[in-house]
């Protein structure tokens, strides 16, 4: 019986010191370097988070569909390291013209109270691209009849810090928006770093504000908790976990197999 108890009390530690409300579902995008090959955003609402890395020469793009009136969050974070306190990718949002300019004219007054972001403020600047199809000036091609806004980090570097307590890992602080979707529309989004180095290229892109877990997410949890410290290169705190877990069912088997 004790046993028993032994093995609750070790996963009622695991789900007290890692809460539920601060942690973002994985996404597995993946390979996501053309719009054709767009990373779909199931829904823009729920909160979810890629962990990815630029390659050279390469943009990420990300896809979803959205309605009318609704509102919209994304944000990015890098995993603090000594090799990424300068990293800073570029974020555009790619929708029609008349689009982009709605968006654009919210984002030059935006409201920095997004109580769900990490940030303590709105580190950003906004400019309105449109380039022509294979414009050679281009830094990625935007298709036509579309127009880009580039949101890009606008605020000191080394910048803020954030302790993230799902992933428990430090993350700087880079762009984070909010606006309104103007029009019921499939949307885009690039990430991409016009001054890439070889080096350290891992960000998170954060979207939605709603969380989602319940008791029966306990698999996507620990998968999403996993991924994150895959993705933070922190093995170690999954060793202590996977040990623990080792030890408790070693005990139980043996406390079983002893009773017989």
């Amino acid at each position: 019986m004790k046993y028993h108890f032994l093995v609750l009390s070790l996963i009622g530690l695991l789900l007290i010191n890692i809460p539920f409300a601060d942690a973002h579902k994985t996404t597995g995008a993946d390979e996501n370097h053309s719009f054709e090959t767009a990373f779909l955003i199931e829904d823009h609402t729920l909160s979810r988070v890629s962990f990815q890395e630029l390659e050279p020469n390469k943009q990420n793009y990300y896809a979803f569909e959205g309605l009318a009136n609704q509102k919209f969050f994304m944000e990015m974070v890098i995993p603090k390291d000594s090799r990424t306190a300068f990293f800073t990718p570029e974020i555009v949002f790619i929708g029609t013209p008349s689009q982009i300019v709605n968006i654009s004219k919210q984002l030059h007054n935006p409201v920095c109270t997004m109580d769900h972001s990490m940030a303590s403020d709105c580190s950003f600047k906004v400019k309105q691209i449109g380039y022509k199809f294979n414009d050679p000036n281009a830094d990625f091609p935007i298709p036509v009849g579309y127009r880009g806004l580039l949101v890009s980090y606008d605020g000191e570097l080394p910048s803020e810090e954030h302790y993230e307590p799902f992933s428990q890992t430090t993350f700087y602080q880079r762009q984070g928006v909010e606006f309104t979707l103007p029009e019921t529309s499939w949307y885009w989004i690039v990430v991409y770093d016009d001054d890439f180095e070889i080096g350290d290229n891992r960000y998170a892109l954060a979207t939605g504000y709603v969380e989602d877990w319940d008791l029966l997410s306990l698999i996507d949890f620990a998968k999403s908790w996993i991924d994150a410290k895959i993705f933070t290169n922190d093995s170690t705190s999954i060793l202590i976990v996977i040990s623990a877990i080792g030890i408790t069912a070693f005990a139980v088997m043996y406390r079983s197999v002893n009773r017989e």
